[in-house]
């Protein structure tokens, strides 16, 4: 029986179990579907069935499916050149991508290097800054998630089951603490600043204790963990990895795979986290080194980078870096539209307001249907929700399979008991409200067997207290549920 409930015949049940006899069973699956096409914000199935589509192929379509600017060109480069090789000499496409991209980064980072996927580009980050520096060790953070290949595995901490059974894996990697309440297993409304210190301090140990910072080449972190629980960084916790990086000369990678491309209102998240001088540039001091692009950047087609500066590009020798199909042409093509369209159609303040709309739904069903949830937080449209820690084990991924009997694709993540929201940037607020719907239904379904104990008022403490700005542009970031005088 397949785990949505569909009867056990028909195309989407027979192609499945088709499918599943013929591929790798090392592949996980958070639902048992057999896909057939998507438009917009929506996929079906062979059957026909329509979703709402709230995981963007875990933040890939960040345009939706099938947009029509992106298939325009498409199928334009289809009729001039599938496939050029970037060891023969850098093609006309490129040439445009690099150029839209410099419209997007710091002038800061003008050094790009093109592959195909998220762990590819963070593979590329490891080398050049084992080359840059000559060093070999690696610095990452608890709870952060950076791909499957073996190298990047080994920097993956948000959870056990992507390296079980495959170590020993690379090593030279130490683990520094995250300032997330439930990693410290401490309240949820802890002070963030608190938090932030302690950490920051515990790094500096865990550098000289488990390393020497002599011998770290990049300490690497994702601005708002993915697979970790969309956690988003602190703003003061940013600043003290980057102040700790520049003492040590150790550089700081900051991995906007799932983050970048507007997911989280910005261009990149970092654009949230760096400081900003009196003219509003950003503080030379305080970039990242090195950032790593995927997934959003050519919305589906694979397609993935870094960006560094110059001087630490040039330190690398010839032969180091390069890939079969680095900068594919067609991919490429769908990569230069992606920069066009998201300025043409504001794509960055409909995420804004489309986020906003997003919290502020969810904080109200938490708050009319009493439900026993810990925290709502995001930045843009890369929200989450954790449950009670006392909640039973699983309730996550049990709203997601009754979200999707109400047609709506959502996904949990994480150690903890956290559901992500992750809609195309470019959805309408009916699109929102629809979801929320769906959201609310299958929400309420799933903890109608939660202890009474669990339940109660809340109410949410502001992230930004002092401010009306959107979350992301302050500190703390948060939106704690505390319970209710």
């Amino acid at each position: 029986m397949l785990r949505r409930s569909i009867t056990s015949f028909g195309a989407a049940a027979e192609g499945f179990k088709y499918c599943i006899a013929h591929t790798n069973p090392g592949v996980g699956r958070a639902y048992d579907l057999h896909l057939a096409k998507g438009k917009g914000s929506y996929l079906w199935d062979a059957d026909g069935v329509k979703y709402l589509d709230w995981c963007c192929g875990i933040g890939v379509t960040n345009l939706g499916h099938c947009h029509p600017q992106l298939v325009a060109a498409c199928k334009q480069q289809l009729d001039e050149a599938w496939h050029l090789q970037i060891s023969f000499g850098p093609h006309v496409g490129m040439r445009k991508l690099i150029e839209r991209l410099e419209t997007i980064f710091p002038p800061q980072l003008t050094n790009f290097h093109f592959v195909s996927t998220g762990a590819e580009a963070v593979e590329a980050a490891l080398k050049l800054a084992r080359a840059a520096t000559g060093r070999q060790n690696t610095a990452v953070v608890q709870g952060g998630y950076h791909g499957r290949t073996v190298g990047a595995v080994s920097l993956t901490t948000s959870k056990y089951g992507y390296a079980r059974g495959l170590r020993p894996l690379m090593p030279g990697v130490v683990v520094c603490p995250l300032p997330y309440t439930s990693q410290l297993k401490l309240p949820a409304n802890t002070d963030v600043d608190t938090m932030v210190d302690r950490c920051l301090a515990m790094t500096e140990d865990v550098l000289h204790q488990s390393t020497h910072p002599s011998e770290v080449s990049m300490l690497i972190v994702e601005p708002t963990l993915g697979e970790g629980g969309y956690l988003p960084l602190p703003k003061r916790y940013y600043k003290g990895l980057r102040d700790i990086c520049n003492k040590y000369g150790i550089l700081l990678c900051i991995d906007e795979v799932q983050t970048g491309y507007g997911r989280t209102g910005t261009n990149f998240n970092f654009e949230q986290l760096v400081e900003r001088d009196a003219s509003g540039a950003f503080k030379a001091d305080q970039l990242p080194d090195i950032v790593t692009f995927a997934k959003g950047v050519a919305n589906g087609l694979p397609l993935a980078g870094i960006v560094t500066k110059q001087e630490l590009a040039a330190k690398q020798l010839p032969g180091q870096m390069g890939g079969t199909y680095s900068a594919n042409c067609i991919a490429v093509a769908s990569a230069i539209e992606v920069v066009d369209v998201m300025a043409k159609e504001g794509i960055l303040d409909n995420v804004n307001a489309r986020g906003k709309q997003l919290v502020d739904g969810l904080k109200q069903i938490v708050q009319e249907e009493k439900l026993p949830v810990q925290e709502v937080r995001g930045r843009g449209l890369m929200v989450a929700l954790e449950f009670d820690a006392r909640c039973p084990a699983g309730i996550s991924g049990d709203v997601s399979m009754k979200a999707l009997k109400e047609g709506l694709m959502v996904l949990n993540t994480s150690r903890y008991e956290t559901l992500r929201f992750i809609p195309a940037l470019n959805s309408t607020a009916e699109e929102i409200e629809e979801g929320l719907l769906k959201t609310r239904k299958a929400l309420v379904a799933a903890c109608s067997l939660v202890p009474d104990a669990l339940k109660g008022p809340v109410k949410f403490q502001p992230c930004c207290p002092d401010s009306q700005k959107s979350c992301g542009l302050k500190s703390a970031c948060r939106h704690v549920a505390i319970p209710a005088p």
